[in-house]
């Protein structure tokens, strides 16, 4: 007698399985961020210089008084947010409204450097110079 497989997920038509899947998690957020296409750029050589937008995945931290995460990984330090703690970790508000929300999203990173290789940016050798002077 042949067995026949109901379950079998290959026949599925279903229209999630389409859908890029984010982490169930209230906090994190996706931005788009514009970046240069190196590859079109240097594949047309035209003199010209080609962009396109890339998504970026971010960890907020929660309210006062939650711990900190890390903005990258979504690590979570010992640390709470609102304590003098945070003060060790480079801090960064996005108050953008570009994420669909009506508050501001708080994100820590470990260093300037790590903030600008996330989030394409770059932060002012001053800005990073004083936050280092912090650190000591």
């Amino acid at each position: 007698m042949p067995y026949i497989d109901y379950a079998n997920d290959a026949a599925s038509t279903s229209s999630d399985n389409k859908k890029p899947k984010l982490p169930l998690d209230k906090n994190f957020h996706r931005v788009y961020r514009t970046v240069v296409d190196e590859k079109k750029t240097t594949k047309l050589d035209d003199g010209k210089v080609y962009y396109k937008k890339a998504a970026v995945g971010i960890y907020g931290s929660g309210p006062i008084g939650t711990r900190i995460r890390n903005a990258v990984t979504g690590t979570r330090y010992n640390y709470l947010v609102g304590s003098a703690d945070e003060d060790f970790l480079y801090s960064v508000a996005l108050c953008t409204g570009e994420n669909g929300l009506k508050h501001s999203v708080s994100m820590f990173y470990d260093s300037p450097e790590q903030y600008e290789n996330h989030m394409k940016t770059e932060v002012d050798a001053d800005w990073k110079a004083q936050w280092r002077a912090q650190q000591v």
